[in-house]
């Protein structure tokens, strides 16, 4: 089982690409979405296993899974599923599991929306939780639907798209910037080993989108290059217009996820 980040950095390491890699036969993704280029590498890097994208929560446990068959010789071996969504390629999370309900949901009105269209994920199944605790509020609960806080949509094949959690895109002028998004083109460039986007505070259009660089061994690349790169793949208010910082490592949680709490940190900081 692999954290996304673990698994980008698994499927770029070329002192793994030199081992033989055939005795693994099933690799598991979880606690978040792998970004369309790992998908595709560790698909070249393990081509005789069976890669499976999951989406779950503790409070409803398990939500969904790319490859519900568990016998190897039911299904044949095949890539996640990655379509285009607004411009933007997209992982697939797999189907919803038995009991599991979900619908999307306009971040405005509430309302419920059809297919392709991005929004809140609500979930609903009989293992959800009753409630926190203690002061939790993370996650709402109205009636039967639990309101998830991430960003995402349904294909025509009732697969689900997990984008981005809603708390960390930020606005410049008025349009929605996903970091995740930034995070996926970035991550096709052959020098960066990982990378992480937060978004600055700015007077002018709201906020800046900066990115945290880790480069690949003897790799040397400038601000500049790094910009022009995503400039050339994105639209304008997806840019990188607070910069790049080049550091040795990114912080992560206690979970392995990106921290993207301290992210922002060091960037409010300067570190």
């Amino acid at each position: 089982m692999f954290y996304p980040f673990v698994a980008a950095w698994f499927a770029k390491s070329r002192q793994i690409s030199e081992l033989d890699l055939s005795f693994i036969k099933k690799v598991y993704i979880a606690a978040w979405v792998l970004d369309p280029t790992t998908a595709d590498l560790l698909h070249q890097k393990l081509p005789n296993a069976k890669i499976v994208q999951m989406y779950g929560m503790t409070e409803v446990v398990a939500i969904s899974a790319s490859d519900l068959i568990d016998d190897r010789e039911e299904a044949e071996i095949k890539p996640l599923t990655v379509i285009e969504n607004q411009g933007e390629l997209c992982v697939s999370s797999g189907q919803l599991l038995p009991f599991i309900k979900a619908k999307i949901i306009d971040l405005n009105n509430g309302e419920a929306l059809p297919k392709g269209e991005r929004g809140e994920i609500l979930i609903s199944t009989p293992s959800m939780m009753k409630g926190y605790l203690i002061n939790g509020e993370e996650h709402r609960k109205e009636g039967e639907w639990l309101q998830t806080g991430d960003l995402g949509f349904f294909d025509d094949d009732e697969n689900i798209y997990v984008l981005e959690r809603l708390s960390f895109m930020f606005k410049y002028l008025s349009l929605f910037v996903s970091p995740s998004e930034i995070e996926s083109v970035l991550s096709e460039h052959s020098g960066i080993q990982s990378v992480g986007v937060t978004g600055v505070p700015d007077l002018e259009v709201t906020t800046l989108a900066t990115a945290f660089v880790v480069l690949k061994p003897r790799t040397q690349l400038t601000e500049d290059e790094i910009c022009a790169f995503v400039a050339d793949k994105l639209p304008e208010y997806k840019h990188l217009h607070g910069g790049v910082r080049f550091v040795e490592k990114l912080p992560v949680n206690k979970g392995g996820k990106l921290d993207r709490v301290k992210l922002r940190d060091m960037a409010l900081s300067g570190e």
